[in-house]
């Protein structure tokens, strides 16, 4: 058509639009718009109530809805039926009807209404957003809240190897939380790990699988289960109350984890005769273990022994135990009998044989027992071995036909081990135990005794771990399980001058190690710890009979002053105040307040380098070890190695070696500790005299201890702070004050 332009409407009639009907259109009666000479029939109708588009062939672009500048945001498509929306959309009903419909009228089985949200990224990547649906609603705040959501991400962009990630998640206490994630190897229910319970019901029970998040338990038919895995049994009415059974050929070959019909536990049985059974080579019960407990070997019926033994044919032994690991039990009896007999061989049809025969053909000339009685409690005054004879007939017979003692516990030795236990095979066993010491009262289950009157360094116990490597091993234990003191070291000379307790570590004082550490195992803490620094760790508060702190200047004129007096500083050092000075702390006697600061107990304030901030300067060290054997050897029968019964060990820094001390070939050389750090030291004051003696600050006049802090008693008339407070008069002279 051509345009208007500035045309009358009478010569440009055909270039007018017009409907086919006259006054048609009314309601849903739809009318064609053509142009004026009806030369062009246009693809849109109208009526008052409908508006239709039907094109004059199926076009891509039928319809088309586009910006001021031509870009297209809604186009229907009538060639392949399907519209395109560029950019949001919200639609809004007002209504509970169903704001959206998807609805296919296909026949065939290959598909149903179709939802597609489709990401075309030009550069995908992994945890790229695919699409997500949102539940979204308002709380009592009047604020937008997204309730629940599923999304799904992508994990891997690979060709061929694709994978992805799916996830409901629900609002949870205010916070969005993963309830289902599926990804590429897994299928997590919970994977944000709150307090959400997973429930499985069955078509009878509410709980037939059940996950307590709270607990962390799960329970079969169990809504609150009391360990890791509570399974509540469906046990019928019947004899059959089965739990889990175990099956080889369903019915005939299983066993069976359940209740045993008629007794109150519960246990593996087989479902026949409530008892197992081991069958070999065709015999269905060569041992059984009835309801009872009992064990029977060949004996399908052990109801008379808790272990039975039968039908032992010629040539069998009925009870052999050949042993051959070193250094374990062959066979351990352990009974609670009080007047029975723990063991009993009745033999009483014997004529040459014996009721019991221990030999042994090994060369045992390292004085190694054959049989040993031995008793274990200390104030026993029974007899370790009684033999009994009641015929005319030796009651004991000792048949030595060696050039030895028979029986011999006897020693005069000076300077060798009257007992020795020496190169033992014992990996988990023990090597020596007392046992049972239950009656003692005023005994003892070890005691160790010397009466002599030599003076020189002796040891009446040594225990020693002998190999570097045995991180773990502990060289002295003791456990109390009666609430009572575990261990106790007393000092019974009344005019004890020396250390109770004394703790040597040969290396230099470092954090790296504790002295002493307490730990209570019942919250797996550490409450104290004695660094190799020299300091004190304490989880807890320190408790007193002081109430002040306090630390040591050195008066300026070299002479003490006078207890409860004020001081003041002067340059480094300290005088007593006069009249009109501000003091800051008040002179106080040794060992009564709480803390006590720079005295220098153990050594010279500066037998070692330090920075300008007092923390010390270190060095690097090695250290020169080595062990001197004595000759105090024997052969070790068993297999003819040495043994070796003592040895010294050295160790020494290595720039630190004693003169007088010959360092072998074979001395080995260390640089770093167990941990593999670098061995660490104070760096020594050249300064430093050791061949002087010190004493201690608070032995010396011109030291003088200081308080600080705290509540101090202060000798009336002296110079006072302004913040200092009196509590109260002690005496006529002496006054308490709160020092601030």
């Amino acid at each position: 058509m051509a345009a208007l332009g500035a045309q009358t409407i009478a010569s440009s009639y055909e270039q007018l639009l017009h409907t086919d009907t006259d006054g048609g259109g009314n309601a849903n009666t739809l009318v064609t718009i053509k142009d004026g000479d009806n030369g062009t029939t246009f693809g849109i109708k109208l009526a008052t109530n409908k508006v239709e588009i039907i094109p004059g062939s199926n076009d891509a672009n039928a319809f088309e809805v586009s910006q001021a500048d031509g870009t297209a945001v809604f186009t229907v498509n009538t060639s392949s039926p399907a519209f395109t929306l560029t950019g949001n959309a919200t639609i809004t009903t007002s209504d509970n009807t169903d704001t959206l419909t998807l609805t296919s009228t296909d026949a065939d089985a290959n598909s149903g209404s179709n939802l597609r949200l489709y990401r075309n990224s030009g550069s995908p990547a992994g945890n790229d957003l695919l699409g997500n649906i949102q539940w979204e609603g308002r709380n009592n705040n009047s604020q937008d809240v997204v309730y629940a959501e599923m999304r799904a991400q992508i994990e891997t962009t690979t060709d061929g190897s694709e994978d992805a990630n799916f996830k409901w998640s629900t609002m949870k206490a205010g916070t969005s939380r993963d309830r289902l994630s599926i990804n590429a190897n897994s299928t997590v229910f919970n994977d944000d790990s709150v307090d959400v319970d997973f429930r499985v019901e069955s078509n009878g029970k509410t709980h037939m699988l059940f996950v307590d998040a709270g607990q962390d338990r799960v329970g079969i038919n169990n809504n609150d289960p009391g360990a890791t895995l509570d399974v509540d049994a469906l046990l019928p009415s019947s004899a059959d109350r089965t739990i889990a059974r175990f099956s080889a050929v369903a019915g005939t070959r299983d066993i069976a984890l359940g209740w045993d019909d008629g007794l109150s536990m519960m246990g593996l049985f087989t479902p026949t005769n409530h008892s197992m059974f081991f069958g070999t080579n065709g015999v269905n019960q060569k041992m059984v273990i009835n309801s009872d407990g009992n064990v029977g070997i060949n004996d399908s019926d052990p109801s008379e022994a808790k272990l039975s033994i039968v039908n032992a044919t010629a040539g069998d032994i009925g009870l052999k135990v050949d042993h051959d690991v070193v250094d374990t039990k062959a066979l351990y009896i352990e009974a609670a009998n009080t007047t029975a007999d723990v063991i009993e061989v009745g033999a009483n049809s014997l004529t040459s044989g014996r009721a019991m025969l221990v030999y042994s053909s090994a060369d045992r000339n390292a004085g190694i027992p054959l049989v040993r009685f031995y008793d274990d409690n200390g104030s026993n005054d029974g007899t370790t071995l009684e033999v009994r004879q009641d015929g005319p007939a030796l009651g004991m017979k000792i048949d030595q036909n060696g050039d030895s003692s028979a029986i011999l516990i006897e020693s005069a030795s000076t300077t060798a081990n009257v007992l020795n236990l020496s190169s033992m095979a014992t990996t988990t066993g023990t090597i020596i135990t007392l046992n049972a010491c239950d009656d003692l009262t005023s005994g003892k289950a070890l005691y160790i005794d010397s009466n002599h009157d030599d003076n020189t360094g002796r040891y009446l116990v040594w225990i020693q771990n002998n190999h570097v490597n045995a991180a773990e091993t502990r060289c002295f234990y003791t456990q109390q399980d009666a609430n009572a003191i575990n261990s106790e070291i007393r000092s019974a000379n009344g005019s004890f001058t020396d250390t109770t307790l004394y703790i040597p570590v040969e290396r230099s004082g470092t954090d790296a190690f504790n002295f002493i550490r307490t730990f209570t195992t019942g919250d797996s803490d550490t409450q104290h710890a004695l660094r190799g620094n020299g300091e004190l760790d304490a989880d807890g508060a320190y408790s007193s009979g002081g109430a002040d702190y306090a630390e040591y200047f050195e008066s300026k004129d070299g002479k003490a002053i006078t207890v409860g007096v004020t001081v003041k500083l002067d340059g480094d050092k300290v005088v007593a105040c006069e009249d009109g000075d501000t003091p800051i702390g008040v002179v106080r006697p040794s060992s009564n307040s709480v803390v006590i600061g720079n005295s220098a107990p153990f050594k010279w304030a500066s037998k070692y380098l330090k920075d300008d901030y007092g923390a010390y300067i270190k060095e690097e060290y090695t250290l020169t070890e080595w062990i001197e054997y004595t000759d105090e050897i024997r052969t070790e029968a068993k297999n003819g190695k040495d043994v070796v019964y003592e040895h010294n060990d050295f160790c020494y820094h290595t720039d630190r070696v004693p003169s007088d001390v010959t360092v072998p070939s074979d001395a080995v050389i260390t640089s770093e500790d167990a941990n593999g750090n670098k061995l660490m030291r104070n760096k020594l004051n050249p300064d430093y005299d050791e061949s002087k003696s010190y004493k201690p600050r608070k032995e010396r006049d011109e030291w003088c201890l200081i308080g600080l802090l705290g509540q101090i008693p202060i000798t009336k008339g002296q110079p006072m702070a302004s913040n200092w407070i009196k509590m109260k008069d002690v005496s006529d002279t002496v006054e308490l004050w709160m020092v601030k």
